[in-house]
């Protein structure tokens, strides 16, 4: 089932239709690493995808894998982070595979989702034949069939495909609205387990989709909005299936989500698996959510390490983003934990912020060492990020700020983190800056990834040649001109989203 690869200590959760006779072979690509691929639900959603409907043979292929004996008659890659369109771009060149669509001849033919195509796929319109924008559960399967039905012909898979919601042919129709949200018994979950990977031989399960917060930096609430939640009954189904007899043993499984803990039946779940014998683990946790009860079910698990997200430790900050929590719920969130057992707190923040000064930075002081005083004897670690504005929300519109303000921005919190005694490790600055030249970008910025991929020119200069200004993203843009992504998805919205940016930068 994966083709010409093998993969060291995997094992399999599901057990799918041997394919027929003949049946041509695809590709489930992932654009990183083994570990880092093994680790996200959109590879294991496609692959499983492909390989439950019987039509093929599936393999599957992550950046810097060895070219496989076989050419597949479709590559179908999910893609997660910005920066993957680079390697992306270098995947089809080690496949033999022509990476501009309109040089291409024929297949492999080159299919992309995930966030990232789903929240601008401009960039991808030079690359790919294929974007299935929203959320793939009612998009992947017929562009599965209609590849499946059409091998490389590529007037017959246009033909086929035209139309749908949330599919788009870059060559030949180039707007879409997004599909309906997937219902919550269709969330995803692990289908392989593999020794190698961020969370090693754990089932990973979707237990929600969305945010019920409404940050204004984040795609999550806008993408893939309305809040939605897996019942209970599915999450001990997949539990069954997956522990049961009949299945390959392991001993932990983790909760994906944006905010576990504000899931109705967060406390039944982990019930349900230590029930079992199984260990939990937790994505990040909202500081809202946590109650005694919350914390209990918490610590009862055996779960010492915790992530919250406030973000800024300046509230009035915070606040200005969107994210409406006060202070004393992050204090509380960290007593109520802390007594419950958990040993380490790591605090994801953004530097970057609209706004910011001193002010900003001696509030963050005073937060940290409040925090440290309520988690009393845990050990706290500030995660700090650059804030990278992303299509479709309100910082859409916003100038990120230049490579001197920004290190002096985490200067000035690594100073407070200093100051309080807080750990700190830091994302880089150019990587965050690449982030924002794709997110942003059109098809100049896809054309100038094949060039810079190539090696014949730098990142910045590749840009350059394709027309698109690296510096761009320090300046305010779509203010009064649409962005290019609202070219294909419409700009309904548009001017909500503008006003939640004038106050978050008033």
């Amino acid at each position: 089932m994966t083709g010409s690869r093998k993969y060291i200590g995997e094992r399999y959760l599901e057990n799918w239709p041997a394919p027929g006779a003949g049946a041509p072979l695809v590709t489930a690509a992932y654009p990183n690493s083994y570990r880092t691929g093994m680790s996200n639900l959109g590879l294991h959603f496609v692959y499983s995808s492909l390989a439950s409907s019987g039509m093929f043979r599936v393999e599957r292929y992550f950046y810097g894998d060895a070219p496989g004996r076989e050419r597949p008659v479709a590559v179908f890659f999910s893609v997660s982070y910005e920066e993957d369109l680079l390697n992306l771009v270098r995947m089809l060149v080690t496949l033999g595979i022509e990476p501009l669509r309109e040089k291409r001849d024929g297949g492999p033919f080159v299919i992309a989702g995930g966030p990232v195509v789903s929240s601008n796929p401009v960039p991808f319109f030079p690359i790919a034949d294929v974007l299935v924008a929203g959320e793939g559960e009612g998009t992947l399967p017929p562009v599965a069939e209609a590849v499946a039905d059409n091998g490389t012909d590529r007037k017959a898979l246009e033909e086929r495909l035209a139309g749908i919601d949330g599919i788009l042919m870059p060559g030949s129709i180039e707007s879409t609205i997004l599909p309906s949200p997937a219902a919550p018994e269709l969330f995803q979950h692990s289908v392989i387990l593999s020794p190698d990977t961020v969370f090693p031989d754990m089932i990973l399960v979707e237990i929600s989709r969305g945010c019920p917060g409404a940050c204004a930096f984040c795609m999550a609430t806008s993408i893939y909005r309305p809040f939605r939640t897996m019942p209970l009954d599915v999450f001990e189904s997949i539990l069954e299936t997956a522990l049961g007899p009949d299945g390959p043993a392991t001993g932990k499984v983790g909760l994906v989500s944006t905010a576990a803990a504000a899931h109705p039946e967060f406390t039944s779940m982990i019930r349900a698996a230590r029930s079992r014998g199984v260990d939990v683990g937790l994505s990040s946790l909202r500081a809202v959510d946590i109650d005694a009860e919350s914390a209990e079910s918490i610590g009862n698990a055996g779960i010492r390490s915790v992530s919250l997200a406030p973000e800024s430790g300046s509230e009035r900050m915070r606040i200005r983003l969107g994210k409406k929590v006060l202070d004393s719920a992050y204090f509380d969130a960290a007593r109520l934990l802390r007594r419950s057992g958990v040993s380490r707190f790591t605090l994801y923040m953004l530097a970057g912020l609209p706004g910011e000064d001193s002010d900003t930075f001696a509030e963050t002081e005073r937060f940290l060492a409040a925090f440290a005083e309520a988690a009393k004897g845990a050990h706290t670690a500030v995660n700090l990020n650059v804030l990278v504005p992303k299509p479709r929300t309100p910082l859409q519109f916003m100038a990120m700020p230049g490579r001197k303000e920004l290190a002096s921005s985490i200067a000035s919190m690594e100073a407070a983190c200093r100051a309080s005694g807080t750990g700190i490790s830091v994302k880089g600055q150019r990587s965050s800056m690449n982030q924002a030249r794709i997110a942003l970008g059109g098809e100049a910025v896809g054309r100038a990834a094949v060039i810079f991929a190539a090696g014949r020119t730098s990142w910045k200069r590749a840009l350059k040649d394709e027309g698109f200004d690296p510096d761009l993203i320090h300046a305010e843009r779509g203010i009064d001109q649409l962005m290019p992504w609202e070219e294909v998805f419409g700009s309904g919205g548009r001017e909500a989203l503008l006003q939640r940016y004038r106050s978050a930068i008033s």
